[in-house]
């Protein structure tokens, strides 16, 4: 399988030290979505909408002293 831009974003994460993403999946991301599901080091916790995504994600860090990723469906700016 060819490498795509979403799997070495993940691949980076992991490499950094980055071990759990909190996301909500669908919309225009569901490329991150594969990537995230192909990666087994990653850890994945979904949420159901993007701000709890970011309150766990900020919890997350908060007592654990690690930094997690938080991927969001995408904006719409149009």
């Amino acid at each position: 399988m060819k490498k795509r831009v979403s799997d070495i974003i993940f691949e980076t994460l992991t490499e950094l030290g980055i071990m759990d993403c909190f996301c909500v999946v669908g919309g225009g991301a569901m490329f991150l979505d594969n990537a995230l599901a192909l990666n087994s080091k990653m850890n994945t916790h979904f949420n159901h909408h993007e701000q709890a995504c970011a309150m766990a994600a900020e919890a997350y860090a908060r007592y654990s002293g690690k930094m997690a990723a938080v991927k969001m469906q995408g904006a719409d700016l149009g």
